[in-house]
């Protein structure tokens, strides 16, 4: 009898675009003896953060502050500016500008409605730079109407010195302006496969108008089930043949879990993964409170999600994998972090078989990885529903035309 090893894809809960999570970072001074790291303590910047100061590989103070910084300038001597978001980067979201001792102590904290007259809740910072004669921070502002503003502040008490016939502002002095996320390397950089395929089975028309819809789910290596619009029978199974798939009946109790869950054993187990809209939670079976929450991957960065549709996938061994939008992340069958593995353009599910783990790849492509690194793609141009790793070796890729079987070397 072949080990059972079911597949699953989680709907987001919210229908809306995700907003990328601020994630913890560093940032080094000019001179590169000093390094202060910023760890949120909300995936959106809002509340507090906790702030260290390094020097020369030596921790000199570690401290929480009520406010997150979202981009930092630290200079030499130690001091660092910053900006963010009060109640996290969202529509009701209230600008904070706040500057940091050498001590780590907040030498003061300004928000938006005591930064300056005339600027509007819908003016955003487009950049700044730190002066040291005199010592001042200047951040320029963009507004609605695309007019820019620049506005000045003494470093230690910050005062408003924009109008201060003592320091004029410079407007003609270059901004430190905001660096994009760089993207992770493309998929058509990892090297195509030639597997043999061995079957290749057309998928029977679906009931009524329409097509079948991901997620697809495989019951160990003989059976398999396909979704559909269709109101009265959304699932619809399949019992594989070496040729041929022959309709059967759709277990009651998964078809809830093709969009919500996916269980820790396939043998089946008393507990439960669910996908939520930023976190991973673990149930027990006829239990509604959950029992674990996973927020951050094993690198301890926060989930990063760009799409509406990611995924969860629970090996035979247990092991919990977690897709998101630069990799995947596994943990034990308790939750206990195991590693991240960076992985380019990953879109969906993924599943595992000894050393080998199978992802869906963006641009019509499975990608396989081992030894913690892409192995290789294939690339699919009819498009992927679903995958399976067989206990024989084999990948199986259901597309929206057939099911298509490989065999791995």
């Amino acid at each position: 009898m072949l080990a059972a090893l079911a597949l699953c894809a989680g709907l987001a809960d919210s229908p809306g675009p995700p907003v990328l999570p601020l994630q913890p970072r560093s940032y080094p001074s000019p001179d590169g003896s000093s390094v202060l790291h910023v760890d949120p303590s909300h995936r959106h910047g809002a509340g507090p953060a906790l702030y260290t100061l390094e020097r020369d590989g030596l921790v000199l103070w570690s401290r929480e502050h009520p406010f997150t910084f979202r981009l930092v300038t630290l200079n030499d001597d130690g001091n660092a500016f910053g900006y963010g978001f009060q109640k996290g980067d969202g529509p009701r979201r209230e600008l904070v500008l706040a500057a940091l001792t050498p001590l780590g102590d907040a030498s003061w904290v300004r928000r938006q409605g005591a930064l300056a007259p005339g600027l509007l809740p819908g003016d955003f910072i487009v950049g700044w730079r730190m002066e040291s004669k005199p010592d001042q921070i200047v951040v320029e502002f963009r507004g609605g109407n695309g007019k820019r503003r620049q506005l000045a502040f003494d470093l230690h008490t910050g005062n408003d010195r924009s109008l201060s016939p003592l320091h004029p502002v410079d407007a003609t002095r270059e901004l430190a302006y905001f660096e994009t996320t760089p993207r992770s390397t493309p998929i058509e950089n990892v090297p195509v496969l030639q597997l043999e395929r061995i079957v290749r089975i057309p998928l029977p028309a679906p009931p009524a108008a329409g097509a079948w819809k991901p997620p697809v789910v495989f019951l160990g290596d003989e059976r398999l089930l396909l979704r559909t619009d269709e109101a009265r029978s959304p699932v619809r199974a399949f019992d594989l043949l070496p040729d041929c798939l022959v309709p059967g009946t759709a277990p009651e109790q998964l078809i809830e879990p093709l969009g919500r869950r996916q269980r820790l054993s396939p043998a089946g187990g008393q507990a439960y993964w669910r996908l939520r809209y930023a976190h991973v939670e673990r149930h027990e079976l006829g239990q509604r409170r959950r029992t674990r929450k996973l927020e951050r991957r094993p690198d301890g960065r926060w989930f990063a999600r760009r799409r509406a549709l990611e995924a969860i996938a629970v090996a035979a061994d247990g092991t919990l994998g977690v897709v998101d939008s630069e990799g995947l992340s596994l943990f034990s069958e308790d939750g206990e972090p195991i590693r991240f593995i960076p992985l380019p353009d990953i879109s969906a599910i993924v599943l595992a078989l000894d050393d080998t783990w199978a992802a869906l790849g963006r641009y019509r492509s499975v990608l396989l990885v081992r030894d913690d690194a892409p192995w290789g793609r294939l690339d699919v141009p009819d498009g992927v529903l679903g995958l399976h790793l067989t206990n024989g070796g084999e990948l199986v890729v259901v597309t929206w035309q057939a099911l298509e079987g490989y065999r791995l070397p």
